[in-house]
């Protein structure tokens, strides 16, 4: 959730309903989803540093992901015993 401000637009637009549920099943107001949203907005004027943090994020949590998948599925004979 704290990420979805670093995700390009296209990713952004993959994973808005999944925000918006979560954001719904916690029982945020509207008010504070359209504050919530104008951060998101604004985080797009990047200075070169933060541009640069937010590829390491990226790519930081593209290799977590990766790491939990290849764990998963080297240990998923143990789940289905």
């Amino acid at each position: 959730m704290s990420y979805h401000a670093f995700l390009n637009s296209e990713d952004k637009g993959r994973y808005e309903d999944i925000v918006n549920g979560i954001l719904q099943k916690r029982g945020v107001q509207e008010a504070s989803r359209i504050q919530i949203k104008e951060l998101g907005n604004r985080s797009e004027n990047f200075t070169n540093e933060r541009k640069m943090r937010k590829v390491r994020i990226g790519q930081k949590m593209h290799r977590e992901v990766i790491t939990f998948f290849l764990i998963f599925r080297s240990r998923r004979t143990y789940f289905q015993l």
